[in-house]
């Protein structure tokens, strides 16, 4: 019997796999429209439509009473907008390369615009990942075992499955990696141009999908010459050949991003934001663990924190014994997930080293790093599995890693992780309290418009909101709040009046006035998480 079919005589290795599978399934589908459908979700279907953050942003902060049913309607394709003004909002985001957004826009087209719909794609592009990594990893290992071991943990990936309920390219670009992977590997090993034609095809789409793939192409460049022992063979230059004819594919693209490099800094300024080195540390920290394990972080009571570090600390540890076992195995197939693994993650904690950002402190930039730690500990297990003396040990970690993530999506099962959702994570808690009043109205200021995009998914259609610049809502909160429109009137028509995430410029400025606004909604933040606020108007009759 060949040794890679052993494994599959250990007791309980295929009914797992397909526990996984099922699993997968479910967590993938379960509660896929009742998540938070965020603000990154919002520009997405915004850019579907062919809108753009500034016309809707225009046409909406005008002091013109709304409701939640006015702002979906930008949500939702329409025959006003066609693939042409879909195209020009593609080109307002240049750091988002269009290839999701095109593909998504068609989706809309055939499924319509509710939230599973738009959803379904991702979610359809991470069911492709599981053939696709079972294709990569028998390539790369050729053995059975690591391959199904490789399935059965993708599919019940908490990040994995994420990133699969969120209406953003992460999950179509995981496909492209690993179908890029693939079919690398296959040129390498059968010499064909129609393997490398194929490669370029899955390498170009992957470039349009992301354009950190450039990274993990220059990553693949160095697998490729390191395999050719740096020599000037026919694999390198076919390799150099296709690589090039896939950069000049992207061209367009990129030069609409050189002319629009000021745009992009005014999108990403998140990215420039200071943070601290141990909270980065802690981030990346997290970012590895949350391969397998993905819980609230709780910071008290200090019993249960210590119980949270010492089992990420356990994962983190399997992930580096995972890399170290392939270095020892074979340097070729380590080469491998090294230059899917490193190259993204590396390079943007070498750019906040140098600028102080926090370029990688955003797991979805982690996903290569992922999925080549994927391929790494399904190939430790599957081989430590083989070992009698050791093979309880290892099925002990593999019941444990699984166990781990069916806790941590069992946890998430109705709800999203909070690197997910960013600020918006806080829609729920706002939407409850403005949902609780008989006659609310949100005020708010222009800069807030997608904000209240993602909000309005789950407001009741009764509240009413007012958007307006600055400058104008600072005179019309003035104008309703004197002593005068006290004496003679109810302010604002008697409504339970809040402001939806006042710059402090405003409350300074509403200060000086007769009204009061105070923190309906301020939530307990981890280190550099950014949230959402909600102030409520108590009205002061002694001015």
């Amino acid at each position: 019997m060949r040794s890679e079919d052993s494994h599959w005589q250990i007791p309980g290795i295929v009914p797992l796999i397909i526990f996984c599978l099922i699993l997968g399934l479910i967590f993938r589908v379960g509660y896929l429209d009742r998540k938070v459908f965020w603000v990154d979700e919002v520009a997405t279907v915004l850019r579907a439509a062919g809108y753009t953050k500034q016309k809707v942003t225009a046409a909406l902060a005008t002091g013109a009473l709304h409701t939640p049913e006015d702002l979906l309607r930008y949500q939702q394709l329409t025959p006003e907008r066609s693939l042409s003004d879909a195209i020009a909002a593609f080109q307002t985001s240049p750091e988002h390369a269009p290839l999701y957004f095109l593909l998504t826009r068609g989706w809309m087209q055939i499924w319509g615009s509710s939230v599973i719909a738009i959803r379904s794609f991702s979610v359809l592009c991470s069911l492709l990942v599981l053939p696709g990594i079972y294709w990569l990893s028998r390539l790369l290992f050729d053995h059975k075992g690591a391959a199904w071991l490789t399935v059965g943990l993708m599919a019940i990936s908490p990040i994995f499955i994420a990133y699969a309920q969120e209406a953003r390219p992460y999950s179509l670009w995981v496909l492209l990696l690993v179908l890029s992977g693939a079919t690398l590997l296959r040129a390498m090993r059968h010499n064909a141009i129609g393997n490398w034609a194929l490669y370029g095809l899955m390498l170009s789409l992957s470039f349009y999908t992301s354009l950190l793939s450039l990274l993990v192409a220059a990553g693949q460049g160095l697998y490729v010459a390191a395999t050719e022992k740096f020599r000037c063979s026919q694999r390198t230059r076919r390799f150099s050949m296709i690589l090039a004819a896939a950069l000049i594919a992207l061209l367009p693209w990129i030069w609409l991003a050189a002319q629009s490099w000021q745009t992009i800094r005014s999108n990403t300024t998140w990215m420039r934001l200071p943070l601290s080195s141990f909270a980065k540390v802690t981030i990346w920290f997290y970012s590895a663990a949350i391969l397998y394990f993905d819980v609230p972080v709780i910071t008290e009571p200090w019993l249960i924190a210590a119980v949270e570090i010492t089992v990420a600390s356990g994962v983190v540890a399997v992930l580096l014994y995972a890399f170290y076992n392939l270095r020892q195995q074979s340097r070729q197939q380590w080469l491998f997930v090294l230059s899917l693994s490193l190259p993204v993650p590396f390079t943007l904690i070498v750019i906040d080293a140098i600028s102080n950002g926090r370029y990688s402190t955003a797991p979805r930039y982690w996903l290569p790093f992922h999925l080549g730690a994927q391929l790494a500990v399904a190939y430790l297990i599957s081989n430590r599995l083989s070992h009698q003396h050791q093979g309880w040990k290892w099925q002990s970690i593999t019941v444990f890693l699984v166990g781990l993530c069916v806790l941590s999506n069992s946890i998430q099962f109705n709800s999203s992780p909070r690197y997910l959702k960013s600020r918006s994570l806080h829609n729920l808690p706002i939407a409850e309290i403005i949902n609780r009043t008989d006659q609310p109205l949100v005020l708010s200021e222009a800069e807030n418009t997608i904000d209240l995009l993602s909000l309005s998914h789950v407001l009741n259609n009764n509240v009413q909101l007012r958007i307006l610049p600055t400058p104008q809502l600072i005179q019309q909160l003035a104008n309703n709040f004197t002593e005068a429109s006290l004496l003679t009137t109810e302010p604002l028509h008697g409504s339970e009046v809040f402001l939806f995430n006042p710059s402090v410029d405003l409350l300074q400025q509403v200060s000086r006035t007769c009204a009061q606004f105070q923190p309906a909604y301020s939530p307990s933040l981890l280190m550099g998480e950014l949230a959402l606020s909600l102030w409520q108007l108590k009205l002061s009759h002694s001015c």
